[in-house]
């Protein structure tokens, strides 16, 4: 499916045009193996969310905010 052009993308690839932005795409591999392996990846995930889906990055960072603290 063709991908949704989010405005946190669009500036990330025009910073990629230059040679600024690393592992834009590393975070699609990461979700891909955090469904294979069951692993929790909450920064990736909310990364992934903001560039890729469009969250609000305030949000994100409100929703990791929120998480119960664990010991990882």
């Amino acid at each position: 499916p063709p991908r949704r052009q989010t405005p946190v993308l669009e500036a990330l690839e025009r910073l990629e045009d230059r040679g600024v932005v690393e592992g834009l795409y590393a975070v699609k591999a990461l979700m891909a193996w955090r469904e294979r392996t069951g692993l929790e990846l909450p920064i990736a995930e909310a990364v992934y969310q903001v560039v890729y889906e469009g969250l609000d990055p305030l949000k994100a960072l409100s929703a990791l905010m929120a998480r119960e603290p664990k010991g990882e």
